[in-house]
């Protein structure tokens, strides 16, 4: 915002000052027109998903926004201080696509934000369960499988091959546990 004489011009990017017989007060904020940029956006878990992005100069801060499609409306869903480059969004519906965008912020004296422009690149990702890491333990004519639990995991289905060019099929479904 630019203001002359106190009334505000709005956004502009220059100003004349014609038949100037009097002192004028001019007062600006001027920043940085950059935009803030995801750098990436992965599954941290069944329901939660990690966002980065590289440091954007002279913000005081960030704003992430979530949209579950690329191109829905996006909904504002943290802000973050300038010297945050990460940022986990958790409680997510595991298996459901999220988008991201991201937009820096200056707050100046007045107590007033301005906002650089809204990334024009979304980053999407899914939560998703963990794969277990499976141990087997081998007996006299049988294997003992076992695993600790997925985060978030209802319950495991067991497949298997007979050959090494063989097809795997389901021989056993559990309910929870490991």
């Amino acid at each position: 915002d630019f203001k002359v004489d106190g009334k505000s011009l709005g956004a502009v990017g220059s100003y004349t000052f014609s038949d100037v017989t009097e002192p004028h007060k001019a007062q600006g904020v001027f920043i940085r027109s950059t935009t803030a940029s995801l750098t990436s956006a992965v599954s941290a878990g069944y329901n939660s998903i990690k966002l980065s992005w590289s440091k954007q100069v002279g913000v005081s801060g960030y704003v992430i926004y979530r949209a579950t499609s690329s191109t829905g409306t996006y909904t504002k869903i943290k802000t973050l201080s300038a010297t945050t480059t990460s940022y986990t969004n958790t409680g997510l519906t595991t298996g459901k696509p999220y988008y991201y965008k991201i937009r820096g912020y200056y707050k100046n004296t007045l107590g007033n934000y301005i906002f650089s422009g809204l990334s024009t690149t979304a980053k999407g990702a899914v939560p998703k369960l963990a794969t277990p890491v499976l141990t087997i333990t081998a007996g006299v004519d049988k294997l003992k499988l076992t695993w600790k639990a997925v985060p978030g995991a209802y319950g495991y289905k067991i497949y298997k091959k007979t050959s090494a060019t063989g097809s795997y099929y389901r021989v056993k479904t559990i309910s929870g546990g490991s």
